[in-house]
């Protein structure tokens, strides 16, 4: 039988909880792999469009002046090659998730974590709409915190955006990605908006099942 004495006891269990509290910083993430499959993008493009199309129509019952290519959609997944802290992160447009959007610079935008409601909607997994305080300016809601760098690639038209975490079906702690709902021109009560996404919600679930189902890349951060 070994023997300890307190001093080498103390050490041990130093040792241990020096070991535990590493372990707690190494953290495991769960990604859509990329690039997806040809039919993975085509299928998940087509359901894109559908929503656009049906939450166009819905809106377009109160406003009757709203022309379609005035509703755009967009979905932003992270991306995690070369990442090496979670913090760092950053959330972009697949070429695939872009309903008409036709202002290239926003083809670019990468948000980080917390930055813009796509990187804030990612961290807290909560549907989110808002609305553009100024033109001139540029500005949107502080609590935001858009770069200068973001809010001079947003389209100078863009008057509202509502975000939806795109939330795994069969495991609601792992979120994959955001996808936006947003409007040129015209600001859209927010009441209308949430009518609308209620309107699409069985084609949301056929979009976040789809998604959930390809195939995962799991990353452990420190």
């Amino acid at each position: 039988m070994r023997v300890f004495n307190e001093s080498s006891l103390t050490s041990i269990t130093s040792a241990s909880s020096a070991t535990k509290r590493k372990k707690k910083k190494e953290v495991c993430h769960e990604f859509v792999k990329l690039p997806l499959s040809w039919q993975a993008k085509k299928k998940l493009s087509k359901l894109l469009s559908i929503i656009r199309h049906k939450v166009f129509r819905e809106i377009k019952k109160e406003y009757g002046e709203l022309e379609s290519k005035q509703i755009r959609a967009n979905v932003f997944l992270p991306k995690y090659l070369g990442v090496t802290k979670f913090e760092d992160i950053k959330l972009f447009i697949p070429d695939y998730f872009r309903v008409n959007m036709n202002y290239d610079r926003e083809w670019d935008i990468e948000f980080p974590l917390k930055r813009g409601s796509t990187g804030v909607t990612f961290v807290d997994g909560k549907p989110r709409y808002t609305k553009r305080i100024s033109r001139r300016a540029g500005e949107w809601e502080s609590k935001l915190k858009m770069t200068k760098k973001i809010k001079e690639m947003v389209h100078k038209d863009l008057k509202w955006i509502f975000s939806i975490p795109l939330i795994d079906p069969f495991d609601r702690n792992v979120i994959l990605g955001v996808m936006n709902i947003d409007g040129l021109d015209s600001v859209i009560e927010e009441n209308v908006i949430n009518g609308a996404i209620l309107k699409v919600s069985m084609d949301l679930h056929a979009f976040r099942v789809y998604l959930s189902e390809r195939k995962r890349k799991i990353i452990t951060f420190k």
